[in-house]
């Protein structure tokens, strides 16, 4: 009998064991800090590009936006990118966002003949779980959102854009079709979920032709 106990006395604990783990509390969005996101620059006889890039931990780089310049004024229609405002809500850990992609189909006409679809996915977080959250839109390029982070004001998330447009080549309707997925992050650190889930790593490796910069003659 008193083998018993003791059985039932070791189970008992265990199971707290568990239970203590299963609660542990801890910011999941800030874990590993797999990536580091950084800023290239890269210069061409007359124009200069930003690349935001990302780093991991085995210096392995993919390119996520970029901003070109022509003359040192920002060519928005040859261009990538997102801009991101985050401000304190009143709510206890609720953040307020506004985003929004720029790209060369920005401004498009849309009609029967130019379709968008355009998708922001990112991350809630509360004091013991993340969840996912997805807006849709096929007008509009900027998205106003709430999000949740129990810990900080940290946001992770992927930007989708994808256009449909018909044309007409050598006499033959067909249609032009351009997607974009980029990342978003508003800390250097990151452990962006959508990498993986979008598979991006493979897609966004970052290469760039050494033929492209400026030649600078040494006297």
């Amino acid at each position: 009998m008193k083998i018993l106990y003791f059985l039932l006395f070791l189970i008992i604990i265990s199971c707290k064991g568990e239970d203590r783990i299963e609660s542990e509390t801890y910011d999941r969005l800030s874990n590993e800090g797999l990536y580091r996101r950084e800023y290239l620059k890269l210069h061409y006889t007359d124009s200069s590009v930003d690349y935001e890039i990302y780093v991991s931990k085995d210096n392995d780089t993919i390119s996520n936006q970029y901003r070109k310049y022509k003359n040192g004024v920002l060519d928005s229609l040859n261009s990538v990118f997102y801009n991101l405002k985050i401000t304190k809500t009143n709510k206890p850990n609720i953040y307020k966002g506004t985003i929004t992609l720029y790209s060369k189909y920005k401004n498009l006409k849309l009609d029967e003949n130019n379709q968008r679809e355009f998708e922001f996915g990112y991350c809630i977080q509360t004091k013991d779980s993340i969840d996912i959250v997805y807006l849709n839109s096929k007008s509009e390029t900027t998205f106003e959102f709430e999000f949740e982070n129990y810990y900080n004001n940290k946001l992770q998330g992927v930007l989708y854009q994808l256009v449909q447009r018909d044309t007409i080549v050598n006499n033959e309707e067909m249609v032009n079709i351009n997607t974009i997925n980029i990342l978003v992050d508003n800390d250097t650190i990151t452990d962006n979920l959508f990498l993986k889930s979008y598979d991006l790593i493979k897609e966004k490796k970052f290469s760039f032709d050494k033929k492209a910069f400026k030649k600078i003659n040494s006297n």
